[in-house]
């Protein structure tokens, strides 16, 4: 049986399996950006797109593959914080992004 490194080196292009550890949510979302290249090859996923403004994510994976589009945003879930849900948060955020994105694809 062929343990990750050497799957991952079969692919064409592929990134190395992500290491455990480190910042709080940079391990799923680098294993998320790990997992769409395997799915739908490096070259369609694109990792980490600026957004409108300097500085800023747009998300944390695109997936352009023909005429589709897949957004993938990993996000950290934690208790209630204030007087805000941090879900609701989030997917208000979202909801922006793909108002912009529809606006600047046309």
């Amino acid at each position: 049986m062929l343990d990750l490194d050497t799957l991952s080196k079969l692919r064409f292009g592929m990134s190395e399996v992500p290491k455990i550890g480190g910042q709080r949510g940079a391990y799923e979302e680098k294993w998320s950006q790990w997992f769409l290249e395997r799915s739908f090859f490096r070259d369609f996923v694109y990792r980490n797109p600026r957004g409108k403004k300097k500085g800023e994510e747009l998300t944390d994976a695109v997936v352009l593959f023909d005429d589709v589009m897949i957004m993938v945003q990993v996000v950290q879930v934690k208790a209630q914080c204030g007087r805000h849900d941090p879900i609701c948060h989030r997917l208000q955020h979202l909801a922006r992004i793909i108002c912009w994105s529809r606006l600047v694809m046309g």
